[in-house]
């Protein structure tokens, strides 16, 4: 971890704040109005047209900032066996274990920045997309995209059935 406590908290403040702000705004507010004005199957390929945007340009602004803004690549670190101590060794030890099961889960709740950043090999390089991190980027990117796309739709079509009904 880099930098003194302080600085590394209100990084950590700041980026998470980012994140919600953005993520939440997009995902409650511009899907919702992309599957009730185009339709599910127009929407969600809207959807995956801006997330792939929205995504990727986030990667690199991340990239370029080389700021830890979520406290992934501290968790990386530990992944990778950086640091040291009983507790972070036994962490250490459970994070290695299922990084395509790991991606999964982090696909139904994150988008695929974080999928991909987390599934970056190293920790603190910010170097870049590989070959292997834009196959992780395009698997997430879809799984996320039409996960998000599937429950909104939902949503908007429960809303629908019962506006109508009253």
């Amino acid at each position: 971890m880099k930098g003194s406590i302080k600085s590394r908290i209100a990084t950590l403040l700041v980026g998470y704040t980012f994140d919600q702000v953005m993520t939440k705004s997009y995902t409650y507010g511009v899907v919702p109005m992309l599957m009730i004005r185009y339709g599910i199957w127009e929407g969600t390929l809207l959807n995956l047209a801006i997330s792939f945007f929205l995504c990727l340009t986030t990667i690199r602004l991340y990239d370029w900032a080389k700021k830890d803004w979520l406290g992934i690549e501290m968790l990386k670190g530990i992944r990778e066996g950086q640091g040291g101590g009983l507790f972070q060794s036994l962490l250490s030890w459970a994070l290695r274990r299922g990084d395509w099961a790991m991606m999964l889960v982090l696909s139904i709740f994150k988008d695929a920045f974080v999928c991909t950043v987390w599934m970056r090999k190293g920790a603190y390089e910010y170097k870049g997309m590989d070959r292997r991190d834009w196959s992780i980027f395009t698997v997430t990117l879809f799984l996320s995209t039409l996960w998000e796309s599937a429950w909104v739709s939902f949503a908007v079509l429960t809303a629908r059935k019962i506006w109508a009904s009253i």
